[in-house]
């Protein structure tokens, strides 16, 4: 998720429901979740696994 180069890359690699489903045991850096979260209110609802909230 912060690796990819262009949305592009986010839209072919990312799965939706896969990642809700996943959000929580996830452990990305803080600037992606803050980014993350500002995008996807959804996600942010779900937290971040407790680490970066």
């Amino acid at each position: 998720m912060s690796e990819a180069s262009t949305l592009a890359d986010l839209s072919r690699f990312l799965n939706k429901d896969l990642l809700i489903e996943l959000w929580p045991q996830l452990r990305p850096p803080r600037y992606c979740v803050r980014r993350w979260h500002t995008k996807f209110p959804q996600l942010a609802a779900l937290g971040s696994g407790g680490v970066w909230q």
